[in-house]
């Protein structure tokens, strides 16, 4: 009888310290997206492209220290020449008279047309500037190294 009662004890408290495991590493998701142009990099481009265009999608795990990790999927056409990579761009943002770093996270090098992939770990100041700054997604060519098409990312819950 004491031996059961010492089991059950046992397990209990084993369950309770996996669910407080478990607890600790809670997460949250955001959605984003974004439609990628070449009229939104002209700015950009040294070669001239008018049609090319591309799709950005991806998911955001936030974990509660902060970190996260993102799942991601990029379509493009009409490039004018091999993807040399792709990135999420978050430009430099004024804080407090300070100017805070363009935070960049590599998405791929030499992509194919129809990538996908996961970038983890996301560092927490990474992870910050991902949900509350302004965002792009931007594709480099070998012709156009400063970037051939690119979109804002949208975020959704």
């Amino acid at each position: 009888m004491k031996r059961t009662l010492v089991a059950i004890g046992v397990c209990v408290t084993a369950f309770a310290v996996l669910a407080g495991v478990a607890a600790a590493r809670q997460a949250s998701t955001v959605k984003m997206t974004a439609r990628l142009t070449a009229k939104q990099a002209a700015s950009l481009q040294s070669v001239k492209v008018l049609n090319a265009s591309g799709q950005f999608a991806g998911t955001l795990l936030r974990y509660s220290n902060g970190r996260s990790r993102l799942t991601w999927s990029l379509r493009y056409r009409h490039m004018s020449s091999r993807v040399i990579r792709a990135e999420l761009v978050i430009p430099a943002a004024p804080k407090q008279g300070a100017v805070q770093g363009t935070v960049t996270v590599q998405l791929c090098r030499s992509c194919k047309a129809n990538a996908h992939g996961v970038v983890a770990p996301i560092l927490k100041s990474s992870t910050k500037a991902l949900v509350t700054r302004p965002t792009w997604v931007v594709v480099y060519t070998k012709k156009n190294r400063q970037g051939e098409i690119r979109g804002r990312v949208i975020r959704g819950h």
